[in-house]
């Protein structure tokens, strides 16, 4: 006997939300060790190159110099300026790549072996979800539409999305 068009609703919309709780997820898994040495690097490279276009030499002859010169701007980072991420860029502006290796060091002990996903695996994960989320996303709105046509009411998800239901009617 074949399932009942709201039983396979209700079965693809439980696929759905195990996709969306997946897709949730993906952001919070460690990552590998390569790519947080990379993001690493690209976090002290940015934080390097901010610190120098953002130095104002005038600063310089101000009483306490060093107190205005860690009161620049914090950086690549949104948000409040907060002093810590101005001694940050000024940390990365003088020891550049020197602090991968320490704070890597760091990153290791803490780190399980294997634990954690690259950049490219958790972009290609992603990549799938969203792809077969289109794919039961659209399988369920055709559904609702036989549904609705049939004369039947259905409910459709709050987070159905827009695109796919104007797409389908």
């Amino acid at each position: 006997m074949e399932p009942s068009t709201h039983q396979t609703i209700s079965t693809l919309r439980e696929k759905i939300a195990a996709l969306h709780a997946e897709r949730d997820a993906l952001p919070d898994q460690p990552l590998d060790i390569d790519s947080i040495r990379t993001q690493l690097a690209a976090n002290i490279a940015g934080n390097r190159s901010f610190f120098e276009q953002s130095f104002n030499t005038s600063q310089l002859f101000y009483p306490l110099a060093a107190g205005a010169i860690l009161k620049l701007p914090t950086g690549p980072i949104n948000g409040p300026e907060r002093p810590q991420e101005a001694l940050w860029s000024l940390a990365c502006w003088v020891h550049g790549e020197t602090l991968i290796d320490p704070l890597m060091t760091l990153v290791e002990q803490r780190l399980p072996k294997d634990a954690g996903i690259s950049l490219n695996e958790r972009n290609k994960r992603l990549k799938k979800i969203e792809s077969e989320l289109l794919r039961l996303e659209r399988e369920e709105e055709k559904l609702i539409c036989e549904l609705e046509a049939a004369g039947d009411e259905i409910i459709r998800r709050a987070d159905a999305d827009p695109a796919i239901v104007l797409e389908a009617a």
